[in-house]
């Protein structure tokens, strides 16, 4: 039913339907018990609606138990809706107009595992530091787009992929990564991050980080103390003007750099940081100020094509 004109919810659906597809319509509201046939709905996409928060009545959802997969982006939402199904593990909130999340908005989401909050209007000083406390099973989190300079507290431990680029993020610090020990990718590209802003430990818990997204911030050397386990450190368009012989004694396991749109130079450019790297297999030093040659084992990289070992990087 997605692409036409519908202004509400259809009655009289099937108890056996799985699937609705309601998205690319005029919907604003969601009744309560306009929904209550459907009890066996797992999948209900609404997206690119006209959906405002208080058009969603807070028993819209009571009767869809099985209900794992609801996707509201694309729509006009200023808040989280009401009372989501306890069942619910993928919710897409994308594209809205969400401020503030509080201590109450997720209490229903214990089976939740993807969470996309992205491209909303939130505010660090309007999230609340229980705002995912029951979000135990969450493994995604989607916080790019908004409106953040601190990553929020209290994320959830089991959290394996946290996404807060494009965002006004200028400070870390060990209490907002806290707990994080599965975290394996942290996105944190188009932010302000200075080195400054970097307090001491603030990476100590990310043990099981492989993929570290620093590109396109205001760092002007590499960051210290890294997690060992890195295997890809993306650092291009920053504001880096050299590298020490131990700028990357802390990630033996790096397999992909890219350090491109900097502002290196030969002079500033130790070769000996990039001899204990073995297992680098993609070095990207193109876009900077001076053409830059690095030895690694018996491969000379050129910028040329950016890459050493015959790998293409990503971009």
């Amino acid at each position: 039913l997605s692409h036409n004109n519908l202004t509400e919810i259809p009655e009289g659906l099937p108890p056996s339907l799985l699937i609705l597809h309601l998205g690319r319509n005029r919907i604003a509201g969601v009744r309560e018990g306009s929904l209550s046939a459907a009890r066996g709905l797992q999948y209900l996409l609404l997206h690119n609606n006209r959906l405002t928060a208080d058009g969603i009545q807070p028993g819209a959802f009571d009767k869809l138990r099985h209900l794992h997969t609801l996707h509201v982006f694309g729509n006009r939402l200023s808040r989280v809706p009401p009372n989501l199904p306890r069942r619910l593990r993928s919710l897409m909130l994308l594209h809205n107009r969400i401020e503030s999340l509080g201590p109450s908005d997720f209490v229903n989401g214990y089976f939740l595992s993807e969470l996309n909050l992205s491209y909303n209007l939130l505010r660090s000083a309007r999230v609340h530091r229980l705002a995912f406390r029951k979000l135990r099973r969450l493994r995604s989190l989607d916080l790019s787009g908004n409106r953040l300079t601190l990553l929020p507290l209290g994320l959830p431990s089991g959290l394996q992929d946290l996404r807060a680029q494009h965002n006004h993020i200028s400070r870390l610090s060990p209490r907002r990564l806290a707990g994080l020990h599965a975290l394996g990718q942290l996105h944190l590209d188009h932010n302000s991050l200075t080195i400054a802003g970097l307090a001491p430990g603030s990476w100590q818990e990310l043990s099981s980080l492989k993929l570290l997204d620093l590109g396109y911030n205001q760092l002007s050397y590499v960051p210290p103390d890294l997690p060992e386990n890195l295997e890809n450190l993306y650092l291009q368009h920053n504001r880096i003007v050299t590298i020490t012989p131990d700028s990357f004694i802390s990630t033996p396991n790096l397999r992909v750099l890219l350090l491109r749109s900097n502002r290196l130079t030969v002079v500033g450019t130790a070769q000996a940081a990039f001899s204990s790297l073995h297992q680098l297999q993609v070095l990207d030093l193109t876009g900077n100020p001076e053409h830059i040659s690095i030895r690694l084992d018996s491969t000379t990289w050129a910028p040329g094509n950016g890459t050493a070992r015959g790998h293409s990087p990503p971009r």
